[in-house]
């Protein structure tokens, strides 16, 4: 069976929002998801080709000819919340041009949301959950005539019945999966975001599934809250496999939290360590899970920054979102990470439930204080299935309106006593009291070392400009 996996055009309200950070967040790194779909199909025997309409810049209608010409036996379409409005445009779209095609839905949005399937006929089959083992039974069910009934993790319609099959379980060993199939992508046209860009070529991947936090804010549809994680004899043949076929030097650790099991993360970097690759990497962590000797061996084994997700300046919001972590951990953290050379970049979020102008500014104050090399600054998006979901709709003001998708750059929720304009002025703020600061250019400029390194700060001026330039337009 030849099965062709999409990854949706952004939409022009995402594009609208957001101006240049679009192709910077949605496309600096390949769909490995898709690809990890695609590697099982590619087990089972099935024709596999991944299509990236976000990548590619294509409309709706340039996505569904791609599409068509392709002459697919089965579509699928990975959906996340920002572009669920698009994705479902482009299912209607595919199912006029391929009315006999089966069409398969997945992703974190219609995991959370299932009940959009009943509205939307032109869907055929929804996967739901973790969806290499779902879609390669699927697939098998509809090549073999099996009865549907027994593919758990799956939503389908039976006459005028949508029927939801029993809960697939998660995958416990992610050791099983094989490497994800990046050789059915241009790897060479996904560019690191411009901050974020030590040496070319750039790869990421991901080595575990899950977070045991308790975050508010955080979307756990898919993956849930159990942390399972590939061993680091896994990782390193991933590792391998991309500094053999792609030329890698540079490492993004996509992890949702890569230092949740230190004893882990120290046998990865004794490894990596030992192989003496010329590999430069970076990973996310939290404040209160780094420690002097956990940040000099990273650092040896080849780190270069970690990512540590703040959130807040403000310990009282710190607990209301259930972090766990306090505003004395992050200035240890930041601190340790800085004397070390490691480049700690600051992951904030504004607007939390219960979020005033005085938490603001704190977060803002303390973003200034810190040595931060570099931040991102995202608005609160309350996505259902979320713990804060329900306190959001109770408290302040929520809007699910597709000409405002939560691309987390454009207010969808504002706290009782605030507006969505006043969050998307104080993303502008904080970015550019961050950004403008001679320091930080000083600090910018001391690590050019090429031409490359011109154009990256070039495309990060690009993304400035935006911001420093739209105080008067931003999303009402």
């Amino acid at each position: 069976m030849k099965i062709v996996l999409v990854n949706p055009p952004l939409g022009p309200a995402v594009r609208r929002g957001i101006g240049p950070l679009a192709r910077a967040l949605f496309t600096n790194s390949p769909p490995l998801g898709l690809c990890s779909l695609a590697a099982v199909l590619l087990e089972q025997g099935e024709e596999v080709v991944i299509l990236d309409a976000a990548l590619e810049g294509w409309s709706i209608a340039n996505t569904a000819e791609a599409l068509r010409r392709t002459h697919p036996d089965l579509v699928g379409l990975t959906s996340l919340s920002a572009s669920a409005s698009s994705t479902w445009a482009l299912a209607r779209r595919v199912k006029e041009l391929l009315p006999g095609t089966p069409l398969v839905l997945g992703g974190p949005h219609l995991t959370a949301n299932a009940e959009e399937f009943e509205f939307h006929p032109e869907a055929d089959y929804v996967v739901l959950g973790e969806g290499e083992t779902t879609l390669a039974e699927l697939v098998a069910a509809l090549s073999t005539g099996l009865d549907l009934e027994q593919v758990e993790g799956l939503l389908f319609r039976r006459g005028e019945r949508v029927i939801r099959t029993s809960p697939r379980a998660l995958l416990e060993d992610l050791d099983a999966l094989p490497l994800p199939a990046r050789h059915l992508l241009l790897m060479e046209r996904y560019l690191p975001q411009p901050n974020d860009q030590y040496r070319l070529p750039k790869l990421s991947l991901i080595t575990s599934r899950g977070c045991p936090y308790g975050c508010i804010f955080c979307d756990k549809a898919v993956f849930g809250r159990r942390y399972r994680a590939q061993s680091p004899a896994r990782v390193l043949r991933e590792l391998e496999h991309l500094v053999t076929h792609y030329g890698a030097r540079d490492i993004a650790f996509l992890d949702s939290t890569f230092t949740v099991d230190r004893t882990r993360v120290l046998a990865l970097c004794e490894a990596l360590s030992a192989r003496g690759w010329d590999l430069s990497w970076t990973c996310t962590a939290r404040a209160n899970a780094l420690d002097e000797e956990l940040l000099s061996r990273m650092k040896a084994a080849g780190c270069w920054r970690v990512r540590i997700g703040i959130e807040s300046g403000d310990d009282r919001i710190l607990r209301r979102i259930d972090k766990g972590t306090t505003t004395a951990q992050v200035r240890r953290a930041v601190n340790l990470a800085d004397k070390m050379g490691l480049r700690p970049k600051g992951f904030f979020m504004l607007g939390h439930v219960g979020e005033t102008y005085a938490s603001l500014a704190k977060s803002i104050a303390f973003a200034l204080e810190l040595p931060l090399s570099d931040v991102t600054v995202q608005l609160n998006t309350p996505l259902k299935g979320t713990p804060q979901y329900p306190l959001a709709l109770r408290s302040g003001t929520l809007v699910t309106d597709s000409e405002r998708p939560p691309t987390f750059f454009n207010a969808t929720y504002a706290p009782e006593g605030m507006t969505l304009r006043d969050l998307d002025l104080a993303l502008r703020l904080f970015y550019v009291l961050f950004y403008a600061r001679p320091k930080v250019w000083r600090r910018q400029f001391a690590t050019l070392r090429s031409w490359m390194d011109l154009v990256k700060a070039a495309r990060g001026l690009s993304i400035l400009r935006f911001f420093s330039t739209s105080w008067l337009r931003p999303n009402s």
